[in-house]
């Protein structure tokens, strides 16, 4: 079973129909095609980031005597984090579009945890809660040196502090 982090927009009127659900996991794509997939989810900016870094990458290697191993290790390591960071890359970006954290289902697959947040989120307005509303504001989250020992919820090296 999968986990995805279910992500609404605060000032739609159906925020339920606009949700957006981001596997926690390893992207396959992320780690094979990095711009790719980033240009996929509208990431600009860390697609720039991703392209001017395999373009170094290629660089360094036919600068420093031909030696491929260097440029492939460098590649492979570029690969490997937008592979494993690209479900932070993702939550970051939505969050900057002013979408905000309601939880997390687990499914097998995208289809059954969009039907397990759909059942949530009926019994939540059945019930007359808002799992929104229960979130903390961004601008009251720590900050500072003391603040990594208050955030303890997070994917990779970019972390969400209202993760769960």
């Amino acid at each position: 079973m999968a986990i995805y982090v279910v992500m609404q927009p605060v000032d739609a009127g159906d925020a339920a129909e606009k949700a957006v659900l981001v596997r926690d996991g390893v992207h396959g794509l992320a780690f094979i095609l990095p711009v790719v997939w980033l240009l996929l989810h509208r990431l600009w900016i860390e697609a720039a980031a991703a392209f001017a870094l395999m373009l170094a990458a290629g660089a360094l290697m036919s600068q420093v005597g031909g030696h491929p191993l260097l440029g492939s290790a460098m590649s492979l390591l570029i690969a490997l984090y937008f592979g494993l960071e690209a479900p932070a890359l993702w939550l970051n970006s939505l969050r900057r579009r002013g979408y905000v954290f309601w939880g997390t289902v687990e499914g097998a697959d995208l289809a059954e945890a969009e039907l397990r947040f759909a059942a949530a989120s009926e019994s939540e307005s059945d019930l007359g809660v808002s799992a929104v509303g229960t979130l903390p504001d961004q601008e009251k989250l720590p900050t500072g040196p003391s603040a990594r020992s208050s955030i303890r919820h997070s994917v990779g090296l970019v972390s969400y502090p209202w993760g769960k």
